[in-house]
Formats: C-alpha cells, sequence, structure tokens
C-alpha cells in the first residue's frame, strides 16, 4: 500500500504528549484519574495500608505503558515489594525496586539537585524507551530529623516543577514516625493528600491548590507545549535517529529526525513516500517483518535487530534498531517509534577481524612446518597438523604437554625431533 506523502507533515511531539492533556488512571479508587505532573502524599500507618495503595498504583502505571520505580525504605524489603506485586509484573523490567536511602542521600546528606537530576534522567531514558511517562513512588521513612527542612522545600519546589513534566509522583509517609507539625508540613507540600479514616481511604486538598477550571486548562495546555518543545529539541537533535511510523502492517514513515535523513541520504519528503521493508536489505526484510507482527500482536512489548538497510545511493549500511509500540489515544492512530544507531563502521571492523582470524588459521594448520601455541607455562594449547605428524601425537595429547628446557620434545616412538 502506498504511504501518503502529507502525513511526514505530522507535529512531531513525543508519543505521549497526544495524551498530555488527558487524564492518566492513577489506579486508586477514591483517587481517579489525574493530569500528568501530580504530586500527591500517602498517609499509612502498616504495610498492609501501602500496599493496599502502591500495588494497584503500579499496576495502573504498567498497563498504561509507562515505566515505574519504587523507593522502598525499611522495614520493608524488595522481597516483601516484588512479592506484593507479583512475579509476573517484577520481571517485566518495567518497574525498578531501588533502596530509598541510596537514592536520596549523599553521605548521610539529602542533596535535593542531585535527586532533582536522577528523576530528569530517569524520565529522559523512559521516554527514549517509548515509555508514555514515569510513575514514582517513594518511601520516606529513611528521612534524618535533621534533614527535614531541606526536604519539605525539595518537596514544594518538586509540586511546582512537574507541572510540565509526563510523570506522577507519590509520597508514602508512616504516621506513627510524624508529628502533627510534619503531618501539616508534607500536606501543603503536595497537591493533594491521601488517609484512611475509619476504614475509608479519603482525599485532603489543601484549600490554596483548589484551582479554578480555566486555570487547570492554561496550566495543562502550557505543560502541552513546552512537552512538545523539549521532545522536539531532543528528536532533532539527537545524535541517533528516530523514526515515526504507521502502526500498521504497512510501516509507512511519519516523521524521521535529521540524523536519520543523514544515515540513508533520503530527504524528509522522500522518506514520507516509503515504508520500513523498502529500506529494508532483501535478506533482512522477513525477519523485521516478523518482529513487528508480533509487536502489533501484542507477543512482545518492544524488539531490538541488527538488520541491513540500503541508502539512497544503492549502499548498504548496518544498523541497530530499538523498535517500540506507542497506543493509539482517542484520535491519535496507534505509531511505531524506532531509536536508529548506524552500526556500519563497528560491523566492518568486526569482518576485518574475522578475516584475519580465518588467514592465520589457513596459514597455521596448512604451514609446511611444525607448530605450536604455548601457554605462559610453556604447555602447547594448540598445534597443527604437521606437528601432529612429526611428534606422533594428536592435538588432544599434545595440548598440556610441557615443553622441556632443551626446546626438545621426543615422538612416541621414542626418537628425538628438534621443535619450537
Amino acid at each position: 500500500m502506498p504511504c501518503n506523502a502529507s502525513y511526514l507533515q505530522i507535529t512531531v511531539r513525543h508519543p505521549g504528549d497526544a495524551v498530555a492533556t488527558a487524564l492518566r488512571t492513577t489506579g486508586i479508587d477514591v483517587v481517579g484519574h489525574r493530569p500528568w505532573g501530580t504530586h500527591f502524599c500517602h498517609f499509612y500507618e502498616t504495610a498492609d495500608d501501602l500496599f493496599d495503595t502502591l500495588v494497584p498504583y503500579f499496576r495502573a502505571g504498567l498497563e498504561s505503558r509507562e515505566f515505574c520505580v519504587w523507593m522502598i525504605a525499611g522495614p520493608l524489603t524488595e522481597a516483601d515489594a516484588r512479592k506484593a506485586l507479583g512475579h509476573t509484573v517484577t520481571s517485566s523490567g518495567d518497574i525498578e525496586i531501588l533502596p530509598a536511602r541510596e537514592w536520596y542521600l549523599e553521605d548521610g546528606t539529602f542533596n535535593p539537585k542531585k535527586v532533582k537530576d536522577g528523576w530528569n534522567d530517569k524520565l529522559v531514558a523512559a521516554l527514549s524507551r517509548g515509555y508514555e511517562g514515569l510513575r514514582v513512588a517513594g518511601q520516606i521513612s529513611w528521612l534524618p530529623a535533621t534533614q527535614w527542612k531541606a526536604f519539605c522545600d525539595y518537596e514544594k519546589a518538586l509540586s511546582e516543577s512537574l507541572t510540565d513534566q509526563p510523570m506522577t509522583l507519590l509520597c508514602a509517609y508512616h504516621v506513627g514516625a510524624r508529628g502533627v507539625a510534619e503531618i501539616l508540613d508534607v500536606a501543603r507540600t503536595h497537591h493533594f493528600s491521601l488517609a484512611r479514616r475509619q476504614d475509608q481511604w479519603e482525599l485532603f486538598e489543601p484549600p490554596e491548590l483548589d484551582r479554578p477550571n480555566e486555570k487547570t486548562r492554561r496550566r495543562d495546555e502550557e505543560q502541552l507545549r513546552k512537552s512538545e518543545e523539549r521532545w522536539r529539541a531532543v528528536f532533532e537533535n539527537s545524535a541517533v535517529g528516530i523514526v515515526l511510523q504507521s502502526g500498521d502492517r504497512s510501516g509507512c514513515f511519519l516523521a524521521a529526525n535529521a540524523a536519520y535523513q543523514r544515515m540513508l541520504g533520503y530527504s524528509a519528503e522522500e522518506l514520507s513516500t516509503l515504508t520500513f521493508m523498502d529500506i529494508t536489505y532483501e535478506e533482512d526484510r522477513e525477519a523485521n517483518r516478523r518482529l513487528a507482527v508480533e509487536l502489533l500482536e501484542g507477543k512482545r512489548q518492544s524488539f531490538e535487530l541488527i538488520k541491513r538497510n540500503r541508502r539512497k545511493d544503492g549502499s548498504l549500511m548496518w544498523v541497530s534498531i530499538h523498535v517500540s509500540l506507542i497506543p493509539g489515544t482517542g484520535s491519535n492512530d496507534q505509531l511505531f517509534m524506532s531509536i536508529v544507531d548506524d552500526i556500519t563502521e563497528r560491523k566492518r571492523a568486526e569482518e576485518a577481524l574475522s578475516r584475519s582470524e580465518r588467514q592465520f588459521r589457513a596459514l597455521f594448520e596448512e604451514a609446511a612446518v611444525g607448530i605450536a601455541l604455548v601457554d605462559s607455562a610453556d604447555r602447547p594449547f594448540e598445534s597443527n597438523r604437521k606437528l601432529q605428524q612429526i611428534l606422533g601425537y594428536s592435538a588432544h595429547e599434545l595440548r598440556g604437554m610441557r615443553r622441556s628446557p632443551t626446546l626438545r620434545m621426543r615422538r612416541r616412538t621414542g626418537a628425538s625431533s628438534a621443535t619450537s
């Protein structure tokens, strides 16, 4: 099926931005759906309280193609978290479980800049792998009393800075470890709080954060604009190829960044008339097609492939591709997103090394003189056919046989023959 050249005129957004203004499901009934950038706290008393909230919270994130991070703290262990979530979830590679103390503290001191930079790095990595965003939960029981004010300032700044990020953050506080004043500090630095009262989970929102609908709409529009600008900068300036293709069996090119266009020698307009099969080397097409079909059928969440592409000038190049399927949302169709790395020089080096090894092997085996390769203890570990013929030993028998100090080895018959 021919591709439509006008497709390439689509606005280049991060795939997750298609739903940037849509609400995300939190998985927590009383919280419901919330926009990206939501930062809320969870007051809990027991481990069961924690699991009652965090397990559905993370499951909803995984189902929505969000990369999840759980920062755990004592007395909860990683084994407890994995058991609560289930083996299938924790072995998927879509969630990380990390020690909160190691993440937040540096030499025993809370470093807000290090933590903020760490969240940004994780978000960028998640987006580059095709996730729609980042979902985080962190337990705060590790926090020393001396670091309390610095951490509250960080939490307040985080609530403000998350408004333009495809990220949801839940902070879990154990009520038994905090006084009334500290609980009020926590509540003021989050968009809202979740706590259990009379066996029911309830929401508590600070009055100053109850914004009218118009202000919320403007915030969401600004969030979308900034997110689009950030993704466009990544897309256009990346050193590796980034490609968006129609999420169907045709695989028509919708958008390709400058790095990818340089790799193949095609302009954006020229690529818009092609499919991934058109630029894939004939012998590699079936493997590429099969993996794409498995992705469409839900048999895998992504795939990696090393293959050959044909440039516009007809020459071949080797590429390593990582392909993810971005789900459709409402009026937006699903997409393939590919991260493409040119590995032609690496493959040439590997082929040159392989060729050199084959040439050496031919010379070694066909030499008219006996040759042995010995280790540092002067024991042969490999010998050619001529040496085996001279000495009357098999390769297996020669292997490990120690040479004498005079560099002489004896034939099986007892006669000596000088060799080196």
